[in-house]
């Protein structure tokens, strides 16, 4: 049953389309297609609103750039220019100090040539007019670390030599001319002044070089700026043109897509009412029929104009109408968009039909419920198809349980065949024995040699028992499997046949790294035979060679043992895998033809095969598979 669900689901789409569709005039007006191709997407998703939109938003943050940047350039430029000024403000104190310090000295001498007070009348505005270019320079390079630290190497030099100018002047109006021209003479004024201009110069250097490269600096800031306009009102235009030409892309695909929706809706109508294996209807909220197709008018018996405007109910037998079940199916729909079952449903002539039937609820874009879609599938010969199915199944089973019953049986009869049968062979064994050992004196050639023939069919017949048993047993269990190193397998069980005999000259080649996977125990009984087999029939080989080896790849891997044994006429070869089946007479070589049989069983357990090549005098090879 779920296999046909999922097949009536399938065809049901492909009946049906992706979309719901308008399928008759009754339903127009009712139900909205819903278009599945590219072109519809694009439509729903990318409006001209949003293309606007979107170009809007990228114009204003363009342009909020541009702000920004201009505003900051601005204010670069303004701080810049603040700075400019406080150095250039700097350079000019820094030359009026010197050129007060200058006019201090002047003074300084004219009033020690002439003692004339009047001479230190420039003097003393030299004294006034440095204590404020002093305070002006502390104030200015206040935001340099090397102009303050300058300056404050300046300070001090200032200071000595207003000391030397003041000492002069006081030793000369002591009249102590000579004394202030020793103090000039000494050179201890003009090294003071050439320290003081050199740093003055130094700082006027230092101002400049900052003024400079900050002329340069406001040059590249204004050539970014420039770009970056430039560049914006680029983008801007370019942004503005591409939402243009999406507007009309946009348009365009609009028209393009209400052609394909009305060619689509079209072709939808024409496919849904051709529709000859489902039935495909529409009904409105309330579960009465809106639309008709001619699989429902086949399926239900239903003419479009005898049907469309009554109750969906029409279609369900009396007992399920009258248990409210086309209500329970139209809320279960309704509650998980989906309905699906399967169940009885009746014809307008009262047949039934065993129907697979889907309900679907259908909403527009804002989620109101605009009615139902309902495909329905006549199963009828399936559902009996199945229930035949599941009748053979049960009859199946109950011979599967009969089976089981029997081997049970079976294996009791073994286990009772087995145990009844060797306390009989036993005796006769035992008691043929107890003649030989006690009278075998007193008994003729030919007694003693019948006595020998009924101990050897009894130890025959027990070995017959036992490989009948073995032959039993491989078929039942379970397979335990796991990987088996073949190599080292064949190798105990190479070394226990030597050991049997160990006066044979029979040579055993194994190969290293053989390895499989199945039931470690039934493989050994497969290797016991074939490698026993081998050791058999190299018995009469002057130097016997038996190998064990394999073939392939893993994926086809075959395993082998060859000898150069006996052999065998591949005329018979059919008959090696048989129970019982032996190309050799006992006398010439022993055993019962169970051997193979048990290996035959065993590997077609593992899923695999086995064959046998030989040539009478040249020896055999057995393959096989797992």
């Amino acid at each position: 049953m779920a296999q046909l669900t999922t097949n009536t689901e399938s065809n049901s789409r492909s009946a049906a389309g992706a979309s719901s569709i308008t399928a008759s005039p009754a339903a127009a007006g009712v139900y909205s297609a819903r278009p599945s191709n590219r072109v519809a997407h694009i439509i729903r998703t990318w409006t001209v609103e949003r293309t606007i939109g979107s170009a809007f938003a990228v114009c204003m943050v363009m342009l909020c750039v541009i702000g920004i940047g201009a505003h900051r350039s601005t204010n670069r430029l303004i701080a810049d220019n603040h700075l400019d000024i406080a150095a250039q403000t700097e350079m000019l104190e820094l030359s009026e100090l010197v050129s007060s310090i200058k006019d201090a000295e002047t003074g300084q001498r004219g009033f020690l040539l002439t003692g004339d007070e009047g001479y230190l009348e420039p003097y003393g505005e030299a004294i006034t007019q440095l204590d404020r270019h002093v305070r002006s320079l502390r104030q200015s390079a206040s935001d340099t670390s090397t102009q303050r630290e300058r300056l404050a190497t300046i300070e001090p030099l200032l200071q000595r030599k207003l000391a030397e100018l003041r000492r002069t002047i006081t030793l000369r109006r002591a009249n102590d001319v000579a004394g202030s021209l020793n103090v000039v003479r000494t050179g201890e004024g003009k090294a003071l002044m050439d320290q003081i201009r050199s740093i003055a110069a130094t700082m006027r250097d230092e101002d400049g070089r900052v003024v400079q490269q900050r002329d340069l600096d406001q040059s590249a800031m204004g050539r970014r700026t420039l770009r970056t306009i430039w560049f914006g009102t680029v983008f801007t235009f370019a942004v503005v043109l591409m939402a243009g030409l999406l507007i009309r892309r946009d348009m365009l695909a609009r028209r393009r897509a209400e052609r394909a929706l009305r060619d689509a809706e079209q072709r939808y109508r024409l496919l849904i009412e051709s529709v000859q294996d489902y039935a495909v209807l529409m009904l409105d909220p309330g579960g009465q029929v809106v639309s008709w197709n001619a699989g429902a008018q086949r399926i239900k018996g239903y003419r479009a104009e005898e049907i469309v405007g009554r109750h969906f109910s029409q279609f369900y037998r009396k007992q399920d109408v009258e248990r409210g079940k086309p209500e329970n199916d139209l809320r279960v729909a309704l509650e998980k968009g989906r309905c699906e079952e399967e169940g009885w449903r009746v014809r307008k002539d009262g047949s039934m039909f065993w129907a697979s039937v889907i309900l679907s609820s259908i909403r527009d874009e804002s989620g109101q419920l605009r009615g139902f879609a309902k495909i329905t599938r006549d199963i009828t010969e399936r559902k009996r198809s199945e229930d035949a199915i599941g009748k053979l199944n049960q009859s199946l089973q109950q011979h599967t349980a009969q089976l089981e019953v029997a081997n049970k049986e079976l294996e009791a009869f073994c286990y009772s065949v087995s145990h009844d049968l060797r306390a009989p062979l036993r005796s006769i064994d035992g008691f043929s024995q107890a003649l030989l050992e006690d009278y075998g004196k007193t008994l003729e050639g030919e007694g003693r040699d019948f006595l020998q023939r009924v101990r050897a069919g009894t130890q025959r017949m027990a070995q017959l028992i036992d490989d009948l048993l073995n032959l039993s047993r491989v078929t039942r269990g379970e397979l335990s499997r796991s990987n088996v190193d073949l190599s080292a397998m064949a190798r105990l069980v190479a070394a226990e046949l030597q050991k049997a005999n160990p006066g044979r000259a029979a040579e055993f080649v194994i190969a290293d790294g053989l390895m499989a996977e199945g039931d470690a125990r039934l493989l050994r009984v497969v290797l016991d035979n074939l490698l026993g087999n081998a050791w058999k029939f190299t018995a009469k080989q002057e130097s016997g060679r038996i190998e064990f080896g394999s073939t392939g790849s893993n994926g086809s891997r075959r395993f082998f043992v060859r000898d150069n044994g006996a052999g065998f006429d591949m005329t018979y070869g059919h008959k090696l895998f048989g129970a019982f089946q032996r190309l050799h007479a006992n006398d010439e070589f022993a055993g019962t033809g169970v051997g193979l049989a048990t290996v035959q069983r065993i590997i077609h357990r593992h899923g695999g095969k086995v064959s046998a090549e030989g040539e009478v005098g040249k020896g055999a090879m057995f393959q096989f598979t797992l």
